[in-house]
């Protein structure tokens, strides 16, 4: 089912077939890149990454119709993948900011991060030839269809899972946008910088979701979702600048210019996190 008459699928999709659409699509983009991420890709990898984000952000969204005993054992293997990609994804990102650093000091930093990226990507690739990650695909796919969260009987549960998706969807998403709001003055140390991160990506891929299921958007949608756009990406570069310098260039000697980018960065996730307000 498509969005291209939004009034239309407004009135029919509950939360149910909302949520196994949007999981069935990340499914999709999970089996659709992982050719390409066996040989090491860095675009489909991260790309995985994305729709891992997408379907545990999706689960959380309607955590209320979705909670059941099959969860927690998919949450393990994608806790497992997540890490083999996340491995793979970062080494990529340090592979491109070595190439921007300094002629004198570069050769050996490279070295190191090229060793790197080998294992990561040998390690990813091992993964996703595993029996593991087949049965992985395989339960999951199984678990969107026909998991216990939609076979339920009781009357309870169905009542969760028939909720138009536009009311849940504008309740859950206002929620999480004051939630987001409220944590500007929290990018004090990295631990409350990567939960917020992992809050902004939440909300702006339920909100793209929303969206392209045909639910409308209320009054400044629009702009909250740029906003956390914007959170994500600075904190993101954040973490990538701490996480190289720690890494893989301890003695390099641009310190002065990563101190003031990083409070660039700063600047820029709190004015966004303000105009979330």
């Amino acid at each position: 089912m498509t969005a291209r008459n939004p009034r239309r699928l407004e009135t029919v999709l509950d939360c149910r077939r909302a949520f196994q659409q949007i999981a069935r699509e990340c499914l999709v983009e999970l089996r659709h890149r992982e050719a390409a991420a066996r040989r090491g890709d860095a675009e489909a990898i991260h790309r995985m990454r994305i729709a891992l984000t997408k379907l545990r952000s999706a689960r959380k969204f309607f955590a209320a119709m979705t909670r059941d005993a099959g969860w927690p054992g998919l949450k393990r293997e994608i806790r497992w993948l997540n890490a083999a990609l996340g491995a793979a994804r970062d080494s990529d990102v340090a592979a491109g900011q070595s190439k921007a650093m300094s002629i004198r000091s570069a050769p050996a930093t490279r070295e190191i991060v090229s060793r790197h990226v080998t294992h990561s990507h040998r390690r990813l690739t091992r993964a996703l030839r595993s029996k593991r990650h087949h049965r992985f695909a395989a339960a999951l796919a199984r678990w969107i269809e026909a998991g216990p969260w939609v076979t339920e009987p009781a009357a309870a549960a169905r009542q969760r899972r028939m909720r138009p998706l536009a009311d849940h969807g504008r309740r859950q998403l206002a929620r999480w946008k004051k939630r987001l709001s409220q944590k500007a003055d929290r990018l004090s140390n990295e631990k409350q910088r990567h939960r917020l991160r992992i809050e902004a990506k939440r909300f702006r891929y339920m909100s793209e979701a929303l969206k392209r299921l045909g639910v409308p958007e209320s009054g400044g949608q629009a702009s909250a979702r740029k906003a956390a756009a914007r959170v994500q990406n600075a904190l993101g570069d954040l973490r990538d600048i701490r996480r190289f310098r720690r890494k893989y260039a301890r003695r390099h000697p641009d310190r002065r210019s990563d101190r003031r980018r990083k409070k660039k960065l700063l600047r820029e996730a709190t004015k966004a996190l303000r105009r979330l307000a």
